[in-house]
Parts: structure tokens; C-alpha cells; sequence
């Protein structure tokens, strides 16, 4: 493969002089612009979506939960990206990819999935932030996993001299002398596995940024790819865009325009012959759309006069959604214990309940101690002296700054009393919007289900749930024309997606708290579209939440496509009778980011024994954003399903909490999650509760 250092060295005069002229300037205001940095620099896109210059890499990422959604088109690529700071210098980059002209499938039945589309993502580390004297510096992965059609690493160092941005870095595969070949074996990283040839086959790129406002800048690029040399690029083999020439230059020019905060265009002339066009928009996900507003018990004058202080707290808590009120007086003490139906922080829920306590306090009773319960099972512990309470309230004019007067236990076992009066709600619901997407699959690049889910759920006893749950999809157009794969426990999913009307459960769950403060749950019925069994978890948390322990595992049958109520009866689709998996899990738990790590690792429903990996990320508004990989033993399938064989599961979702959109204090929450193509490995049931799940959201969603 022909390689010459990206034409640098062989392009005309006016190359050479454009670079000394570079760095001329770039020494000349280093010694005499005194290395000021503004802080309205330009935080711009490239093609791809990862921060940087045009068609190149800087050494900058997104701040922390900072998120950019766009859209690119150089000719003949067209692409979708996703931009977010996962952690403060840690940015992450999900790309689409899709090559105008070039099929995606040669079969006349796959013509519905239009051209060829790459799925990719991209990772920067940004090691040293920038300071007076030093350059920040970063290091990038681009799309290390999967086909990986257009991987690099590089290293990169940018700085700033306003009005000016500099950047120089050099990197491997698409900025370098050869293209990196997958080999298909999980994520690869030649930079730290083997440094020598990533030396050897990395070439310069460098950019400016010239940004006089916050509306307006100007970016020069040099980018050093070699397009006619990558070799697996589908614009090469499948439609010979390229030609097997040299584009006719390798520096790209820009216009940067922000006609508002949020929304960023830029137009630019790149490779000598390319009019391209990017536009995004950027927001902070870490911020509730809408305010939530809490509306106070207000007390009547009916009720101060004739109601009984017991029947007045009881109606208070009913007010704010409470439900299973034990209440118990004592010398001056007053116990609360009650399930949360309403509020999305348990915390916030204590909050609440014991500010109006203080409010409706007919004078006889100093403390009051609630306990917060969730399913029957006791979660959080809050307590104060209504008297104190009652006195600040009265002259703090915000309700948040009442919280340093509540004490507050979430992690170190709770402690219940038994509460007499204790009225049971036997009955609850909730109704949550539903959006489930099946992608690259050959018949159809993008397939979706759109509705809703409701559930019914009827507590017998003390922690005992029967549940109903129905899911309704009025736009729903999921199918395929591939056969499932060899040992279907999940690429057969579609089957079961035909019906607008589906059960999606109806099954009996326990939860529970043992001595020693071990959680337990026992699930069996119709546990999801495609399973029915029975389900068990038991779990104990250690080191005040830092770690969380569990065993669990499930015995299981797949219903029947057409009987609602039935088992195993598709034909050919299904080659066992029952599925069966055990599982040991840790969490660990890193309070300080916000963040858990949740290793699971054990049999999986094909048989498949290995481990599963998810990184969790908290906001402080309630979204959950997560992503798991799997490392399991595939040849439990045979080598003619190569789809499976060799596979590592991976993926990225998001859980938001509907109060955030509508401003009503509510639990629901929408869940989507995104993975490549529906595969049979690494794979477990849908839970309705998971019981590592629900303590981990716990510590995290109470702990701010």
C-alpha cells in the first residue's frame, strides 16, 4: 500500500509556507501574547461528532453530562452522531455512518435497508487540562470495536492564545500511512499493545480556530488521511468513490455560526473539492426540563375542628400519594411507616412528610421518626423535632433549606417498630410511554415499536405483588425475513412483536428484608413477552452502600407466539424445552462520580457462561445513562452461526424519569436502550424488579 506521509512533504511551495507561517505564529504570540485563554472558546464538532476541528481531532471534549446530537454531510458520507462528557475529560462519541451509493445489502429482499451504514463509537481522554504555560492533552480511540471501518488512535495537544485556537497531533488508521485491520477479537488498542508500529505508521495533523465572538469563528484544518488507501471503506470497494486518486488537498476551511446557545452550523470546503454542512445541538442532560412543583397540604378549618390529630396525619400522607399508613404515638413520639407510591426520591418523600408532620404538630409531639418503604420493603429513615421544624419553617423562606434539620438514614439498616392502625392500599397502577427499536436488521435499518405499557399490580399481603402488565402499540412496524439464529433466546424477539395488544406479564412477586439486612425476591408466571418460570435474587449490601452482593438465577419456559397463555409450541424456532440461568453479581458503587460498576457473571439463557459488564451514570435530576459489554464463551453455538459465535454483546441506554418533562411529582420512568442487532448472547429475562438494580438506584437517587 502506497505511502506518502500524506502528500505533506510533496505538496507545492504554498504548503510548506502555510505551515511555517503556523508555526511562526504559534511561537511569536507564545513569547508575547502572554498565553491568556478566554472562556468563550468554541467547543466544535467534527464530521464524525467528537470534538475537534473539521475532519480532526483537539485535545478538548464536552464538559461533564454535557450532550451534542447532530447531523453531518461530506460527500458521500452522511452521519448521525451523539457527543456526551461521561466524566469531566471523558468524552464519548456514538456515530452512524451511512455511505451514499453504496448498498447495504446485495439480496433484492434486504433493498429495504437502503445504503450501507456503519455503526461506531469513539472515545477521548483528555490527560492534562490546559494552563497558562502548558497545552491540554488528550488521547483518542476512534471506533476500536466490531468492523471497525474507520479506526484511529491518536494523541493530540491544543492551546489557546485568544483569539486563536491551536491544535497538532498525530494519530494511526485513518490519519496514518495504512488503515488498521479489525481482526474482530473485541476492542483493540495498538497505541499501548504496540507502540512501535503505532510510531511507525502515525502521521502530523494540525488545525487552527479563529473565534473574535461567541457567534462567529473560522477553522483551517489539515487532515492527512489517505482516502484511496483505505481499504475497507465501502466508499472504495463498493462504489470506487475515490478513484484510487489523492484528493486534491488535504487542508479543510470552515465557518463556525452559533445563532443561538444551543444550536451550533458550520459550513466548510474540505479535501479540495467537498462542500460539507454540520449542524448540532448541545445541551447539559444533567438539568429538569421542566421545574417540578409540589403542591403543600393545605389544612381546613372542618378538619382542625372535627378530625382526630391520628385521622389528620393519615389524610395528609393520603394527600401526598402515601399509601399502607402504620402510625404509632408514644410519649411524645410519633412513629410513621408507609409505602411511597408518588414521590421519585424516597428522600425527597421523608422531606415532605415530616414538614408537614411539623405543620399539623398539635403541640404534643417533639420527634418524629418515618420510614420510607418501597414494595413493602423499608428503604429509607428519617427523622426530626417537629417543634425545631415547625419554629425554622416559619422563618426560612425556602422548604430546601429545611433539610439540614432532618436527619436522615438511607444505608445502615433500618430499623422498623410495629405501627398499629396500619390500612393496606391493595391495589396500585402505573402507565409509562414505551419505544423499543430493532436496527440493522437486513430487511429494514430501522424498525420501531411505539405505545404505551400499564401495570396493575394488587398487594395480597405484606410485600406480595400480583402484577398485570399489558403494553399497547398503535405504530408498530417490527418484522424481519431472517430466521432465527441458531439457539434463539432473543434473535427470535420479533415474533413475539406481530400484535398491537400484548401481556407482557402477569406473574406473583415477594420482596422481602431477612436478618443482617439481606434483601430477597421470588418471582414466578409470565415474567416477560418471551419467558415464563420462576426467578430468584438475594442480596446484601456492604460497606454503607459502596458494595452490593447478590445470587440469583431463573428456570424458564418461552411462551407461545399465538397462545397468549401457552409454552413452547413454535415450530423449529425454539430447539430446547426450558432455559435455565444462575448468576453471581457485584456492584461497586463510587459515590463520588456518581456512578456504579455492575459485573454480572454466570450462565446465560444459550448457555453461554461468561461475564456481562455495566457502567451506570446518576444524574442529579434522576436520568440513569448506562452501557454494558459482555466477555462470555460463544462456542455454545455452532460454528455455521456466526453471528453468535465470537459475538461480545454491547450497548448504551438511557432511564428518564417522566417528572422532569411534565412537572409532576411522579415514579414513572421511560427506559430505552440501544444495541447493535438482536444477538442470543449474553442474555437474560426482563425483570420487573431487579433486585441489585433497586438497591443501587436507591443509594444514588437519595443521595444528593
Amino acid at each position: 500500500m502506497q505511502s506518502d506521509n500524506g502528500r505533506l512533504l510533496s505538496q507545492p511551495k504554498k504548503n510548506i509556507c502555510a505551515i511555517a507561517f503556523i508555526y511562526a505564529f504559534f511561537i511569536f504570540a507564545f513569547f508575547l501574547n502572554n498565553l491568556y485563554a478566554a472562556d468563550n472558546r468554541f467547543i466544535t464538532p467534527t464530521n464524525s461528532g467528537f470534538t475537534g476541528i473539521l475532519s480532526i481531532p483537539d485535545a478538548y471534549t464536552v464538559g461533564d453530562d454535557e450532550t451534542r446530537v447532530g447531523f453531518s454531510m461530506e460527500d458521500p458520507y452522511r452521519k448521525y452522531y451523539l457527543t456526551y462528557g461521561i466524566f469531566p475529560d471523558i468524552e464519548f462519541n456514538g456515530l452512524i455512518t451511512e455511505i451514499l451509493g453504496a448498498p447495504g445489502f446485495s439480496s433484492p429482499q434486504d433493498s429495504g435497508y437502503g445504503y450501507y451504514k456503519d455503526k461506531a463509537f469513539d472515545f477521548k481522554f483528555q490527560f492534562l487540562r490546559e494552563s497558562k504555560y502548558l497545552p491540554a492533552l488528550a488521547l483518542g480511540i476512534n471506533d476500536p470495536y466490531g468492523n471497525a471501518l474507520y479506526p484511529s488512535e491518536y494523541l493530540v495537544a491544543s492551546k489557546e492564545i485568544y483569539p486563536f485556537d491551536f491544535t497538532v497531533g498525530f494519530g494511526d488508521g485513518r490519519y496514518g500511512s495504512k488503515p488498521l485491520i479489525s481482526n474482530n477479537d473485541g476492542i483493540q488498542v495498538g497505541m499501548f499493545t504496540n507502540t512501535e508500529k503505532w510510531l511507525r505508521e502515525s502521521m502530523p495533523f494540525f488545525g487552527i480556530q479563529f473565534f473574535p465572538s461567541k457567534t462567529f469563528g473560522l477553522e483551517v484544518a489539515y487532515d492527512p488521511t489517505q482516502y484511496q488507501n483505505q481499504s475497507l471503506d465501502p466508499a472504495n470497494w463498493s462504489i470506487d468513490f475515490f478513484q484510487n486518486k489523492p484528493v486534491p488537498s488535504n487542508f479543510d476551511y470552515g465557518i463556525v455560526y452559533n445563532p443561538t446557545k444551543n444550536l451550533q452550523l458550520i459550513a466548510s470546503y474540505q479535501r479540495g473539492n467537498t462542500i460539507a454542512l454540520n449542524a448540532d445541538i448541545h445541551f447539559n442532560l444533567d438539568k429538569s426540563v421542566i421545574h417540578v412543583f409540589d403542591r403543600p397540604y393545605v389544612r381546613t378549618a372542618y378538619i382542625y375542628r372535627k378530625e382526630t390529630f391520628r385521622g389528620e396525619i393519615r389524610r395528609a400522607m393520603l394527600f401526598y400519594g402515601f399509601s399502607n399508613i402504620g402510625i404509632n404515638i408514644h410519649n411524645g413520639k410519633l412513629y410513621v411507616q408507609m409505602e411511597n407510591n408518588k414521590f421519585f426520591s424516597d428522600k425527597k418523600a421523608a422531606y415532605m412528610a415530616l414538614q408537614t408532620l411539623a405543620k399539623i404538630n398539635n403541640g404534643k409531639i417533639n420527634t418524629a421518626r418515618v420510614i420510607i418503604e418501597d414494595d413493602y420493603v423499608p428503604v429509607l429513615e428519617a427523622s426530626a423535632n417537629l417543634k425545631i421544624l415547625k419554629i425554622a419553617s416559619s422563618s426560612i423562606k425556602y422548604s430546601h433549606d429545611l433539610k439540614r434539620f432532618i436527619k436522615i438514614n438511607i444505608e445502615n439498616g433500618i430499623k422498623t417498630e410495629n405501627a398499629i392502625t396500619r390500612d393496606n392500599k391493595i391495589f396500585n397502577y402505573w402507565i409509562a410511554p414505551s419505544f423499543q427499536t430493532l436496527l440493522n436488521d437486513p430487511s429494514n435499518f430501522f424498525q420501531y415499536n411505539l405505545g404505551i405499557v400499564g401495570y396493575g399490580i394488587a398487594h395480597p399481603w405484606t410485600g406480595g405483588s400480583a402484577i398485570l402488565g399489558v403494553g399497547a402499540y398503535p405504530a408498530d412496524n417490527v418484522s424481519s425475513n431472517q430466521a432465527p439464529l441458531s439457539i434463539p433466546v432473543r434473535s427470535d424477539f420479533y415474533l413475539y412483536e406481530k400484535n398491537r395488544i400484548n401481556l407482557s406479564s402477569l406473574m406473583f412477586q415477594q420482596m422481602g428484608v431477612f436478618p443482617d439486612n439481606i434483601y430477597a425476591k421470588f418471582a414466578a408466571g409470565l415474567l416477560e413477552n418471551e419467558y415464563g418460570g420462576i426467578n430468584f435474587q438475594a442480596a446484601k449490601v456492604f460497606y454503607s452502600g459502596r458494595i452490593i452482593l447478590e445470587l440469583g438465577g431463573s428456570y424458564l419456559k418461552k411462551r407461545s407466539v399465538d397462545d397468549v397463555f401457552g409454552f413452547g409450541d413454535v415450530p423449529d424456532e425454539i430447539p430446547l424445552n426450558h432455559y435455565y440461568t444462575y448468576f453471581f453479581t457485584s456492584v461497586f458503587n463510587f459515590k463520588s462520580l456518581n456512578s456504579s460498576l455492575k459485573i454480572k457473571t454466570g450462565r446465560f439463557l444459550a448457555g453461554d457462561k461468561g461475564a456481562e459488564f455495566f457502567l451506570s451514570k446518576y444524574l442529579s435530576n434522576g436520568i440513569k445513562l448506562f452501557a454494558w459489554l459482555s466477555l462470555t464463551d460463544t462456542n455454545v453455538f455452532p460454528a455455521s452461526d456466526p453471528y453468535n459465535r465470537g459475538y461480545r454483546d454491547i450497548g448504551l441506554g438511557i432511564s428518564i424519569p417522566l417528572r422532569i418533562l411534565d412537572g409532576t411529582e411522579s415514579k414513572t420512568k421511560f427506559g430505552y436502550s440501544l444495541s447493535p442487532w438482536t444477538r442470543d448472547v449474553a442474555q437474560d429475562i426482563s425483570q420487573y424488579t431487579d433486585l441489585s438494580n433497586f438497591l443501587t438506584n436507591k443509594i444514588f437517587i437519595d443521595k444528593n
